[in-house]
């Protein structure tokens, strides 16, 4: 549905346009970075989203098990389209950050 790309009026967050081939983009780098469509083991499974807001387009992928009834995040692959980045490595803790977020949301948020 992203393909081919499209630039798209939005005027949420990130606005004035929303290109789908970038989306499409990010989703295809993480999927490919992180193995997909290959299953890490038969006790691990993969998932794998994606969001655009403020201009950026970020995916990830992330690899997961479940032991004795609790999730285990193994490894979590991010692709990011942000346009130029200045300080790399403010970008990187960006990412690093969004995905403790993301994480601690998942898997220990409340009701």
């Amino acid at each position: 549905m992203l393909e081919p790309g499209r630039r798209l009026p939005y005027s949420g967050h990130g606005g004035p346009l929303f290109d789908t081939g970038r989306l499409a983009a990010v989703l295809r780098l993480a999927a490919t970075q992180s193995g997909w469509p290959h299953t890490p083991s038969p006790t691990r499974a993969w998932g794998i989203a994606a969001h655009f807001t403020f201009g950026s387009y970020v995916a990830e992928a992330v690899e997961v098990s479940i032991q004795n009834g609790v999730i285990k995040v193994h490894r979590v692959v991010a692709a990011v389209d942000c346009g130029t980045v200045v300080t790399l490595s403010g970008a990187e803790a960006q990412v690093q950050g969004g995905t403790i977020d993301g994480l601690s949301a998942a898997l220990f948020g409340s009701d």
